[in-house]
């Protein structure tokens, strides 16, 4: 025997049933045509399950044989988004090794800067002392770049006093130019060798004569310090 279905109240009955248990509607008029074994199971809507964010087991925290371990949904999810990325990861202070090319590549960089602003004299035939600033950057930028982007207060000495050395040169090379340029019309010329004090002597007067010289060395000096100097930030961040 076939138990039906009310269709007011969704109740169901008994086969035999003329009439609803629940709302007394007659057969004839609510029961819906679909009907069902007597005794079968009524049907009950799965509860909606949240999307499943992966599994994760976790073994016994004491260690001991026999642990059972559990299974928890969404924990490794969980997990892997509070586990710092190689991205935020400090980088690692510089080596040996890395102070060698942060020399080497900072070296370099004040040659190449040297030569630089010794070709825009020569060519120009005027002292853009705005070229200092580059002279700041490459050997900044070279002294990091050789350290494999490593930091040390090292690496930030390095680069200072290769800018002030580049800086020195540049500006001797460019006095003697000059001064060669003018005894060229007498048919005479300066040998760029000379005894050191004669050198840095050159060079002071020089910048005595151009105090606006000071301040462009003093952003190059400055980006020599910076560049290096941030990466001693996040090497240490």
């Amino acid at each position: 025997m076939n138990d039906w279905v009310c269709g007011n109240c969704k109740s169901i009955n008994r086969g035999s049933a003329n009439s609803c248990y629940s709302c007394g509607g007659s057969r004839e008029i609510v029961a819906v045509s679909e009907t069902r074994p007597l005794g079968a199971p009524t049907y009950t809507a799965p509860a909606p399950v949240a999307p499943s964010m992966g599994t994760a087991t976790l073994a016994a925290a004491d260690g001991q044989p026999g642990a059972t371990a559990t299974t928890m949904p969404g924990f490794a999810a969980i997990g892997a988004l509070g586990a710092p990325s190689a991205q935020t990861q400090p980088r690692q202070p510089a080596t040996t090794k890395d102070l060698l090319g942060g020399l080497g590549a900072g070296l370099v960089a004040a040659i190449l800067a040297t030569a630089i602003w010794y070709a825009v004299v020569t060519i120009s035939h005027y002292q853009l002392g705005i070229v200092a600033i580059v002279v700041g950057f490459l050997v900044g930028q070279g002294v990091v770049l050789g350290a494999s982007r490593r930091g040390s207060p090292i690496l930030i000495a390095i680069s200072v006093v290769l800018t002030a050395l580049a800086l020195v040169v540049s500006e001797y090379l460019i006095v003697v130019q000059f001064v060669n340029e003018e005894l060229a019309k007498e048919g005479a010329f300066v040998d760029v060798i000379q005894p050191a004090s004669l050198m840095a002597e050159v060079v002071v007067e020089s910048v005595k004569a151009d105090p606006l010289t000071l301040a462009f060395w003093a952003i190059a000096l400055f980006q020599a310090f910076t560049i290096p100097a941030r990466q001693l930030g996040r090497s240490r961040s």
